[in-house]
């Protein structure tokens, strides 16, 4: 694990990495389901601006939950999804109050569900995942 005094370094790039995958995701499961479907891409929560602002501050969050888990727990991965699993549960329930379409309600919680599953892979899954200092995957040496 990358550590500056002792501490974790924030997972800057495991972040950026999710971010974007998100985003792309989000954005292709957006367009998908206005094209496929009858869903009204007009509400505001729908819009381009919105999913794109939206997961860019969360998964950023979701990062920096994860720092704080891999840098306190004895088990970051278990941990860390349980937290996951228990946001996106609570994620799911403004989607429910919203003066939106069912399925315009239906495509924000898959963009949850999407978002929570990239940022669960790329924080618990990544090289840097185990928090008590061994490294669970190792690069083979290219020599």
């Amino acid at each position: 694990m990358r550590k500056v005094g002792g501490a974790p370094i924030f997972p800057w790039r495991e972040i950026v990495v999710a971010v974007v995958a998100a985003v792309i995701a989000n954005v292709l499961i957006r367009t998908l389901v206005v094209a496929l479907t009858d869903v009204d891409d007009s509400p505001p929560p729908l819009s381009y601006q919105a999913i794109i602002f939206w997961t860019i501050i969360f998964v950023v969050i979701a990062g920096a939950v994860w720092h704080l888990v891999r840098g306190r727990s004895q088990t970051p991965r278990q941990t860390y999804r349980l937290i996951a699993g228990g946001v996106l549960l609570l994620s799911l329930v403004p989607d429910l109050l919203l003066d939106i379409s069912w399925g315009g309600r239906l495509t924000l919680m898959a963009l949850h569900v999407v978002s929570a599953a990239i940022c669960v892979a790329s924080f618990t899954g990544s090289p840097t995942a185990n928090a008590r200092g061994s490294r669970e995957w190792r690069a083979p040496l290219n020599r």
